[in-house]
């Protein structure tokens, strides 16, 4: 069990106004481990925040997530997929730049998952041509049930917890998921998990319009990959970007699955529902942003410059 005082900054307030608290990890790993972190329960004892004051420690509960290395398991120094792995922490000074990459892709899953849910929730956005379809589409018995209900999810509330004497563990904290665990839509992937249950699938499917669409409203430069979660709630995403930004959000940032959307995207109902259709029309292979009213500009997206969270 690992017990810390924080100081919660919220707005770069100075440090003597700041929230004191006191957070407990359980060293426990639970869960299956991923390909980089593992996860503990935690909590949190100090002054009560008032409603709105930070998400995160307005959370049910907490989840503590921390980085590891894989260490070679063999006598030789090689890595064996036979024998168990050994896994390590890393220097404080590593794992600080790793956990603000975890930390950032929730931030930009967050809002590039709002601007999702702004086109479907603005008519202004929906064109004639995608209109039309709709209207094909719902009297179609084979699309309306999937039309029904547009699933409403969102990310993890989540924060870092960083010491600041130069020791200790970097811990990624995040609303704890008490619903069953699902991975939707795989890092590299543009369809659906395959043997998925009917909700599940629905939600999966709705995913893949959603990187559908976040590739057109930002004009061929980013979308979401890697969808996983539970209920109405989604954690560790992988933002997916173009050549250009590819040294940004990690190593799970494979710029060759964006390079490959527009041939390996099927549409589906959603995508009839809520996208004009022939999208990806152009010969060159580039956006036509035109078939849809962007809600945002290349340049406001920022992928080079924006600070992590």
């Amino acid at each position: 069990m690992t017990s810390r005082p924080l100081a919660i900054d919220v707005k770069n307030t100075p440090l003597d106004n700041r929230y004191l608290i006191q957070l407990i990890v359980d060293n426990r790993n639970i869960g299956s481990k991923s390909t980089f972190k593992t996860c503990h329960n935690a909590q949190y004892y100090g002054q009560p925040l008032r409603p709105g004051d930070l998400s995160i420690l307005g959370a049910k509960s907490l989840v503590a997530k921390r980085c590891f290395s894989i260490q070679p398991n063999t006598s030789d120094g090689q890595y064996s997929s036979h024998s168990k792995r050994h896994l390590a922490r890393i220097p404080t000074a590593s794992e600080l730049p790793r956990m603000l990459d975890e930390a950032n892709c929730l931030y930009w899953g967050t809002a590039l998952m709002g601007m999702v849910y702004n086109l479907i929730d603005d008519p202004s956005h929906l064109l004639p041509s995608s209109a039309a379809c709709a209207s094909e589409l719902e009297s179609n018995s084979n699309s309306s049930s999937i039309l029904s209900a547009v699933p409403r999810l969102r990310f993890v509330y989540c924060g870092l917890s960083v010491p600041v004497d130069g020791g200790g563990a970097v811990y990624l904290l995040e609303e704890a998921i008490d619903a069953p665990f699902t991975k939707y839509v795989l890092n590299n992937s543009l369809s659906p998990m395959p043997g998925l249950k009917p909700a599940q699938l629905r939600i999966a499917t709705f995913l893949c319009f959603a990187q559908h669409a976040q590739y057109l409203l930002s004009e061929g430069k980013i979308f979401l990959s890697d969808f996983q979660g539970g209920g109405e709630l989604l954690t560790d995403p992988q933002v997916i970007t173009s050549d250009e930004y590819s040294n940004k959000f990690g190593q799970g940032n494979l710029s060759e699955v964006l390079d490959n959307l527009e041939t390996l995207h099927v549409c589906n109902a959603y995508c009839h529902r809520f996208l004009p259709r022939n999208s990806f029309s152009r010969h060159d292979g580039s956006v036509d942003s035109k078939s849809i009213k962007s809600m945002t500009t290349a340049s406001d997206m920022d992928l080079g410059t924006r600070e992590p969270m």
